[in-house]
């Protein structure tokens, strides 16, 4: 009898990773670029008593949802956005990251960095940095910057053969071991930033429906735990 428990606190144990996720994605549906996350789960099968076998529930990895979100104007001209596929290469400490997120500005040294301080890469591996004095920062759809005092660079934009490969870290960057390659059919739009594709009324239904199905899984082991007390129980008081 104990199985029945030991299944009903797997399925909870994947409700709870799940639940996670789904409040990761909710609390997350105003950040820029933000991709929603789903978790993926597969049977394990185990023998008990070397005949009867008992099917669990484990999570197996986690994915995002690569699906662009709606741009949206921002009129600030550091604002950048990508139509179609491809990520902006960024020079994080560790090693080089991968965003969509475009909400850069300008450092002390006029270095076109991220909002966590971190620079753009240009097409060449460098930092873009503007010229002394320079206010009018104008970006082409190739992702060319340039300013009144004349062109700067252009901004790397890759692209993966893999994307589900990439692996998510903080403030919206990704990172990988795949070798990035150059980003087609892409246009750089200036002045916006792509929104978060969380859908917040499946995420809302979603969370209902695993908060249903833990409540459902706690009332089969309160009641196998009801169940073995009163056998208990019973087994006590007979005679011997």
């Amino acid at each position: 009898m104990d199985n029945i428990a030991y299944v009903a606190m797997s399925h909870q144990s994947a409700l709870r990773k799940q639940m996670d996720v789904v409040a990761q994605n909710i609390a997350n549906m105003n950040t820029t670029s933000f991709k929603s996350q789903s978790i993926v789960f597969s049977e394990y099968v185990h023998e008990a008593n070397g005949t009867d076998e008992i099917s669990f529930v484990q999570d197996v990895a986690s994915f995002p949802d690569l699906a662009a979100g709606t741009l949206r104007g921002t009129g600030n001209t550091l604002d950048l956005a990508i139509h179609n596929d491809g990520y902006f290469r960024i020079d994080t400490p560790e090693q080089v990251s991968y965003t969509r997120n475009g909400h850069f500005q300008l450092d002390a040294e006029g270095t076109l960095v991220t909002s966590e301080g971190h620079a753009v890469l240009s097409v060449d591996g460098q930092p873009l940095v503007t010229f002394p004095g320079d206010s009018q920062i104008e970006v082409a759809e190739d992702g060319t910057v340039s300013s009144e005092s004349g062109a700067i660079g252009r901004i790397d934009v890759v692209d993966f053969e893999n994307p589900y490969k990439l692996e998510k870290k903080p403030a919206t960057l990704f990172t990988t071991n795949e070798e990035p390659i150059p980003a087609e059919d892409y246009i750089v739009r200036q002045g916006m930033l792509e929104d978060s594709n969380v859908e917040p009324i499946i995420e809302m239904t979603r969370m209902i429906e695993l908060v249903r199905s833990y409540q459902s899984s706690k009332s089969l082991i309160d009641d196998h735990h009801e169940l073995a007390r009163r056998t208990i129980s019973t087994l006590a008081k007979a005679p011997e």
